[in-house]
């Protein structure tokens, strides 16, 4: 069976992918802060975690999820899927 990989990433428009909600302690951290997706925005990025079958991250990336995401709680289920993808 053929699946499809789709890359997710945060990228400011000079190339900074590094820490945007500070949680690495990268001094670059928190970049998306002060922006939002707007309701359409939020809607996309949960559909598009509701139609993964599982999450590929970095180690940096994993451990920073790991440590956050099992105390997560939101009325939209994303904590909830997080958490149960493999």
């Amino acid at each position: 069976m053929t699946r499809k990989i789709v890359v997710t990433e945060y990228i400011s428009l000079d190339g900074v992918i590094e820490d945007p909600v500070g949680m690495e302690d990268s001094g670059l951290g928190n970049w998306t802060g002060p922006f939002s997706r707007g309701p359409e925005g939020d809607r996309f990025k949960l559909e598009e975690l509701l139609a993964a079958n599982c999450l590929i991250f970095g180690r940096a990336t994993y451990d920073a999820f790991a440590a956050a995401w099992p105390h997560m709680k939101d009325e939209t289920g994303m904590a909830d899927r997080m958490n149960s993808l493999p």
